[in-house]
């Protein structure tokens, strides 16, 4: 994308959304600071996502009420928050294949405060070796204390109910895995016992301290240090910060899941796809400020409202834009990719359960129809006809060649 799209074209929904925001307050913004491609690229996206700068169609219902409307396409930008929902129902149903007949834990690794300055520097190196520390932690614990190699589902999140960044990984985990010579399926202690936490934390703590000191040593370095801790350089101040880090406990999560396993991977859909602020969070934009709410971790999640300067908002939504070509959902052990079919296909024989049948494609509306029980082609106007295309609406915006 090319230009400056402050002017793309405002839909008729005067509620605020994180694009309204970005088209009023995003010029201002990218001319006082100096943007990557990637927040530059998301920022201007979600500006003219489903605008006539993106063309679309022009749809009238079939029932002959006479309702016409423009239907504009979406810029399929993975931070866009109107462009998600399809593709978490989706994902949803590809993954509904994979689940298994036993119970599922939710387990969840999150890294100390102490290291998100570093994290947020680093995204693309600090990202991959949370992901790598989580999975090896678990998989390493499962064969040590079960026998068995485990399986897990991970989702990267970055950030926190007020958009702070926040750092942690998602896993689902089915409570059980293959024998280490995949003759037996070997379950867990219990359908509410996974694996010991305390081991977790610490083996978790030491996996990824150990592979951030494998980059910071490694030649050019890998990692860049922000600032300084105490008047004292990041090199200098980084061997007192990893002995603090080695000695304090990490958060490690482990909660057993409710529900068959359909339910199990809904459940999970829940952090998959998701943004950093849903539209329906945003409650008003005024005087330069931009009011959201939010949920009190700390206050037994009680809602609660916060105010933030619109540069500070915008601030902290791009602290949350991957880098170009990450991916934040990622399978490991059991479920890794390479024989995943082959394993799963192991586990279900030695479970006794039947593979699911493939089923074909289902079509987006009938998807969107199962997640909001209304069938979005519905007309509006009569509730009767469906809504049908009718002509094309040709873009406005000259995309030009991909940011660089």
């Amino acid at each position: 994308m090319r230009g400056d799209h402050a002017s793309a074209p405002r839909p008729a929904n005067d509620k605020p959304t994180l694009a309204s925001i970005l088209r009023d307050a995003g010029p201002d913004y990218r001319a006082a600071h100096k943007l990557p491609p990637q927040h530059l690229k998301a920022m201007r996206a979600i500006e003219i996502c489903r605008t006539a700068a993106l063309g679309g169609h022009l749809e009238a219902c079939d029932d002959g009420c006479g309702f016409q409307r423009a239907a504009y396409h979406s810029c399929c930008n993975r931070h866009c928050p109107q462009c998600q929902t399809l593709n978490q129902v989706r994902w949803v149903e590809a993954i509904k294949d994979d689940l298994l007949p036993v119970p599922y834990f939710h387990v969840t690794f999150t890294i100390p405060s102490e290291l998100r300055d570093l994290a947020l520097r680093n995204q693309q190196v600090f990202y991959d070796l949370l992901f790598r520390a989580a999975a090896d932690a678990l998989i390493e614990v499962g064969r040590e204390k079960l026998g068995a190699e485990l399986g897990a589902v991970a989702v990267l999140h970055t950030w926190s109910q007020t958009l702070i960044d926040h750092p942690h990984i998602h896993m689902l985990v089915p409570g059980g895995g293959l024998s280490l010579n995949g003759d037996r399926w070997v379950p867990t202690h219990g359908p509410d016992y996974l694996l010991p936490v305390a081991k977790l934390r610490s083996r978790f703590r030491r996996k990824l301290l150990d592979a951030l000191e494998e980059a910071r040593n490694s030649e050019p370095c890998r990692l860049k240090f922000p600032g300084k801790i105490a008047n004292l350089t990041w090199p200098l101040a980084w061997a007192r910060l990893t002995q603090h880090l080695r000695k304090i406990d990490w958060v490690v999560n482990v909660q057993a899941t409710e529900g068959d396993p359909v339910h199990v991977i809904e459940y999970l859909g829940r952090y998959v796809l998701r943004v950093a602020i849903d539209n329906s969070r945003i409650r008003s934009v005024k005087d330069g400020n931009v009011t959201f709410s939010y949920l009190d971790r700390d206050d037994h999640d009680k809602p609660k409202l916060m105010t933030l300067a619109t540069d500070e908002f915008i601030r902290r939504f791009l602290c949350h834009v991957l880098p170009p070509g990450f991916t934040k959902i990622r399978y490991f052990g059991l479920l890794a990719p390479n024989g995943r079919h082959q394993r799963l296909a192991r586990a279900r024989e030695l479970l006794g359960a039947v593979a699911p049948e493939s089923a074909p494609d289902t079509p987006w509306h009938e998807l969107i129809c199962r997640r909001s029980g209304v069938d979005p082609r519905l007309c509006p106007n009569c509730r009767r006809g469906l809504m049908t295309p009718r002509a094309e609406l040709e873009p406005t915006f000259n995309r030009g060649p991909p940011w660089r």
